[in-house]
């Protein structure tokens, strides 16, 4: 074995031939420099430690120790490296919401400094309102003061009117009766509106008899234009409407003259059925009218029957039907001459077409009479003349 192979010499080994290095040092104090370390003792031939190992398997272990930490130490490393960028996502999330936070937060802000503005300007114009308020409050305060010392004035003005009123009441009650009686009086003249003139009647001899036995006189002519008013009946539109609608009804019912002429000239033949002379009688005497039927025409001028064709009868009856209610618009519009002119041509109509000898159609004729007779226009009594003395100017 080399040199080189041989393992350093234990420092536990000591050779009593060789002096210490220190106390080389003590017994040579006077050199300056160190002395020179001592030679190496000669180590025998052929003698091996126990510590001495084959290089390689130095070279190996250290391989091996060096590949483990290696492995061990990049383990680590990535782990570290991955904490760390798990750690570092982590912080950026972090970042990030702060950012988003702040971010809102700004706009927070912002909003709530654009709400304060527009508090401030609500305050403003509210603080404009409330002084424009106070003005108004002010204003309406010198109003009230001015209609106080009107209100006083009026109720001043009403205890004078009071006195004068109680000094002058009787031509104050006579005054207002007159107008009433007034009131009346146009109310029946210009629009015969009988309950209202009634009203004003009324009202006016309640004001008479606060006078006493002084408005005696004045209440006689108030009474009496009230009975005037009382005893007065306006036609009744209703009946006479009814009336008329009934009649115009009736009209397919009435018999015709010419029906009359159609009956008289039927002829009933001998049956036979009467025997012995009477029979024989009727039957010579039937023959003989038809023969003298043949030769003689009697004529009668006052009584002149036209005849009229079946089927131009029907509008005989329309005819008058319609003049029945022509009568009928003159009384909704309350036209009186439209309305008796109707009624006579519908009479005389009758008279001339149907049959006078019939009951019902001369019962139409009554009623037609009857009907053009009555007024359809209401004419209350002037009660004027009566309530001359009442007349207030």
């Amino acid at each position: 074995m080399s040199d080189e192979q041989r393992p350093p010499a234990s420092p536990d080994s000591t050779d009593p031939s060789v002096p210490d290095a220190e106390e080389q040092r003590d017994t040579d104090p006077g050199n300056g420099e160190e002395p020179p370390a001592p030679a190496a003792p000669p180590v025998a031939e052929g003698r091996k430690g126990p510590a001495q190992w084959p290089l390689w398997l130095v070279l190996l272990l250290l391989a091996v120790a060096g590949g483990g930490g290696g492995y061990f130490l990049y383990h680590a490393t990535e782990t570290a490296r991955s904490d760390l960028a798990a750690d570092l996502a982590e912080t950026r999330s972090a970042v990030d919401g702060l950012s988003e936070a702040l971010e809102q937060a700004r706009e927070e802000a912002r909003t709530a400094e654009e709400r304060a503005g527009e508090a401030a300007a609500a305050q403003s114009g509210f603080s404009e309102r409330l002084a424009g308020m106070d003005e108004r409050l002010a204003g309406m305060d010198e109003q009230i003061d001015g209609f106080a010392s009107r209100q006083e004035g009026i109720a001043d003005g009403l205890e004078r009117l009071g006195a004068l009123a109680d000094a002058h009441e009787e031509t104050w009650i006579r005054s207002e009766a007159g107008y009433l009686t007034q009131v009346a009086t146009h109310r029946v003249r210009f629009h015969r509106d009988i309950d209202s003139a009634l009203a004003a009647l009324e009202g006016a001899d309640e004001l008479l008899t606060r006078l006493g036995g002084r408005g005696i006189g004045s209440r006689q002519a108030v009474g009496e234009a009230i009975d005037a008013l009382l005893d007065y009946s306006p036609p009744n539109m209703s009946r006479i409407g009814n009336r008329l609608d009934s009649l115009a009804a009736a009209v397919n019912d009435w018999k015709l003259r010419a029906e009359r002429r159609d009956a008289e000239e039927v002829e009933m033949p001998w049956t036979g059925a009467d025997e012995g002379w009477r029979g024989l009688a009727d039957r010579a005497w039937l023959r003989l009218r038809e023969g003298l039927g043949a030769l003689v025409t009697i004529h009668r001028e006052d009584e002149v029957v036209p005849y009229i064709p079946p089927e131009k009868r029907y509008f005989l009856r329309e005819s008058l039907r319609l003049q029945l209610e022509g009568a009928r618009l003159a009384l909704i519009l309350r036209d009186e001459e439209m309305y008796r002119m109707s009624l006579e041509r519908a009479g005389e109509w009758l008279a001339h077409h149907f049959d006078m000898e019939d009951a019902e159609v001369n019962e139409a004729r009554t009623a037609l009479q009857e009907l053009a007779a009555t007024s359809i226009v209401a004419q209350p009594p002037d009660i004027g003349p009566i309530l001359e003395p009442l007349k207030p100017f």
